[in-house]
């Protein structure tokens, strides 16, 4: 039975309080200075200055994904978007006026911020050598986000080889982050909270836990309850399940779209997520998805749309 008044550890709910600050405040107090400079300057190297600054946040939100996409409310990430814009229009309104000032020095700012895009883009390159059969989307109708993913600048799995490919998913809310508060209290604020998780392919199960609680528990499995499924192919993991609410036991058969559990906050989670990753002969895996096409990675959001098909679970688009 969902108890949705059970309330969120303390170590949690100070976590995320701290990660929705960072989430809503980060960028107007970085970006505040570097604005108005922008806007006010008469010469050209204070205007590149702050304009290069502004880029330089605008790559490592973008293309790192700092903070973490789910953690910001969708109108800041538009706001973000409009004013980038309005300030390179502004700049180039103003250009015939600027000061001609410019030192080799004014060009250090700019270099960083290419040097950013270029890590952030062999980041989003940085793939595993093993692709996993082609799997069904693990989780049915809704709006998810993929909140850490390929790539190890900023992925914390891959310090775990065999979790090098896994991903962490989470749910959104109707503002873009995935709690339906600023300031999440329960379990049952967030929205992937006891959500049905989905076989994501054919297989036999062979290892289950459903016993460990959905707050953080000395000596728990650092996958708290999860369910691990052998298609033949690959063996693939789904973490941090409700307990209680795991369905079959080892050598059960399922197939693809089946009812394996329900998303929780078990083992080493700070806040209900489901985590899946694969692998195959202990290698890990890049997850691929039939009902979510094209690249996956942190920041990347998947819808899962009404339509229904007879023979597959309901179909997924990717946006990112």
């Amino acid at each position: 039975m969902r108890d949705d008044s059970e309330a969120l550890h303390p170590a949690i709910r100070r976590s995320t309080a701290i990660r929705a600050v960072l989430g809503v405040g980060l960028w107007p107090v970085v970006l505040a200075d570097s604005v108005v400079r922008c806007l006010t300057g008469d010469s050209w190297s204070s205007t590149v200055d702050a304009l290069a600054f502004v880029a330089l946040a605008t790559v490592a939100y973008v293309g790192l994904g700092i903070p973490v996409a789910a953690t910001v409310p969708r109108w800041e990430r538009w706001a973000a978007t409009a004013m980038t814009v309005g300030l390179v229009v502004d700049v180039a309104l103003r250009a015939p006026r600027l000061r001609d000032d410019l030192a080799l020095g004014d060009a250090v700012l700019p270099a960083m911020a290419v040097m950013l895009a270029v890590v952030a883009l062999a980041d989003r390159r940085d793939r595993l050598g093993g692709r996993s059969s082609t799997l069904h989307w693990p989780l049915g109708e809704g709006d998810w986000q993929i909140v850490e993913g390929n790539g190890r600048l900023l992925n914390h799995h891959w310090t775990v080889p065999a979790q090098r490919g896994a991903f962490d998913i989470v749910g959104r809310a109707h503002d873009g982050r995935s709690s339906r508060v600023l300031f999440p209290r329960r379990l049952g604020d967030y929205p992937i909270y006891r959500v049905p998780v989905l076989a994501p392919a054919d297989g036999t199960i062979v290892i289950t836990r459903d016993t460990y609680p959905d707050h953080p528990t000395a000596g728990s499995h650092p996958a708290g309850n999860h369910v691990v499924i052998d298609t033949g192919q690959e063996r693939i993991l789904l973490a941090h399940l409700a307990p209680g609410s795991v369905r079959h036991t080892p050598g059960d058969r399922v197939h693809a779209g089946e009812e394996l559990g329900l998303v929780g906050s078990s083992g080493n989670s700070t806040e209900p997520h489901l985590h899946i990753h694969a692998v195959r002969d202990g290698a890990p895996l890049t997850l691929v998805f039939r009902d979510a096409p094209g690249g996956h990675r942190r920041g990347a959001r998947v819808r899962v749309q009404n339509e229904k098909r007879e023979d597959r679970p309901p179909l997924a688009t990717l946006k990112i």
